[in-house]
């Protein structure tokens, strides 16, 4: 099964289509081998291959790991796939479903685990969805400065501040987003370098 994961891996970096019989082979040994964290974990990696090239795919297996999360009950696996799925209705335009039913219950859990990284990152697509998305401003951009909060002392604080730059720019706040974006411009830099050390975004999907 690992074997047949690799290899699926290494056929979708080359473009091959033959990764998706691979990864249907590794997912149906999992099944058999009644592997179930294996199993949501090929849902969720094969789910986000498919991504913007096939969404009903994308979503038939988003849900399918979502589903099969509930029985391994494993919430740090479930914090990815709240955030996958709820993209899908961000496409479809259904911000307050993609906000009510999927970010805030990324927040939820990721505070009841206490995984902060995690916590930053649902405030910050909280606040996105609420202002940018909704324009509830206020509440969108004290959700933003909370995300900002406990992502102080990491680069990362830059993605928190752009949007926050951008609510108050929607606000006529001129003066003020001009101070905010001041204060992300020395931490670019850091987060290129960041991006250009490390393996790879978590949402590349790996299986």
């Amino acid at each position: 099964m690992r074997s047949l994961i690799r290899i699926a891996n290494a056929r979708f970096t080359l473009r091959d289509p033959a990764w998706r019989e691979l990864a249907e082979r590794s997912l149906a040994l999992a099944r058999q081998l009644g592997d179930l964290k294996a199993e949501v974990n090929l849902l969720l990696g094969i789910g986000g291959k498919y991504g913007m090239d096939d969404l009903p795919r994308n979503r038939e297996y988003l849900q399918a790991a979502l589903a099969r999360s509930e029985t391994l009950n494993d919430k740090a696996t479930k914090l990815s796939l709240l955030h996958e799925i709820g993209e899908q209705f961000e496409r479809d335009g259904d911000y307050y479903r993609q906000l009510t039913e999927y970010e805030m219950e990324h927040l939820r859990l990721s505070r009841e685990i206490g995984h902060r990284i995690e916590e930053g990152n649902a405030l910050m697509f909280c606040g996105q969805i609420q202002a940018l998305y909704l324009g509830d401003y206020e509440n969108g951009l004290e959700t933003e400065r909370q995300a900002l909060r406990v992502w102080e002392n990491m680069t990362s604080r830059i993605f928190p501040l752009l949007r926050i730059t951008q609510i108050l720019t929607a606000q006529g706040k001129y003066t003020e987003a001009i101070k905010t974006l001041e204060r992300a411009r020395p931490l670019g830099e850091k987060v290129i370098f960041d991006i250009g050390r490390g393996p790879g975004a978590r949402r590349s999907n790996p299986l």
